[in-house]
């Protein structure tokens, strides 16, 4: 589960937030756009960052939501597992099929749910 920040921050049916209240928009810096795995490069994308406000005991976050990762065992990854492949196979053939929870945490952080700092709290130790 990753901290979300207040509802009341959101405009009303899109997750951008208002700058007045609980987020401050700014540039992502060549680390955050290493840190996110996104190409050299590429465009830096608008992140947020918890300043807090009333509505969230100025914390910046309220409520969670969660990030997930789906693995579909296959044919091919029931073999591997009955055949007692490497994990480090198992786990290379799983990332070329799906996103890890790291990965879908950044596409939350891209889509302003939630801010950097909380996806590589919650995933650091996780890839």
């Amino acid at each position: 589960m990753i901290r979300r920040p207040p509802r009341s921050t959101r405009f009303p049916y899109t997750t951008l937030f208002r700058s007045s209240h609980g987020k401050q928009p700014h540039t992502a810096t060549p680390i955050d756009c290493e840190e996110m795995g996104l190409p050299r490069g590429a465009a830096a994308p608008t992140l947020y960052e918890a300043v807090g406000c009333e509505s969230c005991g100025h914390r910046g976050y309220q409520g969670r939501t969660g990030i997930y990762e789906l693995l579909e065992i296959d044919e091919r990854m029931r073999a591997m597992i009955h055949d007692g492949a490497p994990e480090q196979d198992v786990e290379r053939y799983a990332r070329g099929r799906s996103k890890s929870i790291h990965q879908d945490g950044i596409q939350r952080v891209l889509d302003g749910v939630t801010t950097l700092e909380e996806i590589l709290r919650v995933t650091r130790d996780v890839d």
